[in-house]
């Protein structure tokens, strides 16, 4: 019997609040004007930035891990990479890259991203991953993809 006087009790107490804890629109407030549009974004394209640093590298090799880089991007999308170089004054360079004789090229498959570079790096290198849906690529026909500031703004990348 207390149990059935809880459950009773309990029930009459949920039905009782959601009848009268619900107010009709225009009731008890006013709905609020809708904010200004935000900045537009891309859910197609993400972009990564990795450290490398001098003992991440095995046999001239490193490889960089991202589940965003899927069988679909492998298929038909793209992935971009460039790597952080003080020979441009800090700024993104498009790989493959040759600079005072040390050259990076790069390679893609499902989940990472293979850099070689020869001679190996002895220190700190940064590198940026842009992954890129097809539908955006096609979308977006013109863009000098070997330009990490055109990238970044056509697809309003954060860094």
């Amino acid at each position: 019997m207390k149990t059935f006087r809880k459950t009773f009790i309990l029930v009459a107490i949920v039905g009782i609040t959601t009848i009268f804890g619900c107010a009709k629109d225009g009731e008890n407030g006013k709905d609020g004007l809708p904010g200004p549009a935000g900045p537009t974004g891309n859910a197609n394209v993400k972009s990564l930035t990795f450290d490398v640093y001098s003992w991440n590298w095995s046999s001239n090799n490193a490889w960089l891990y991202s589940t965003d880089i899927t069988e679909a991007i492998v298929n038909s999308g793209s992935v971009q990479v460039y790597m952080e170089t003080s020979s441009y004054s800090g700024k993104w360079a498009a790989l493959p890259f040759n600079s005072s004789g040390v050259n990076v090229i790069y390679a893609y498959e499902v989940n990472y991203v293979n850099i070689v570079a020869s001679p190996q790096p002895t220190s700190h290198e940064r590198f940026k991953i842009v992954i890129i849906a097809s539908s955006a690529r096609l979308a977006n026909p013109n863009i000098d993809y070997t330009n990490y500031y055109e990238v970044k703004t056509a697809f309003n990348l954060k860094d």
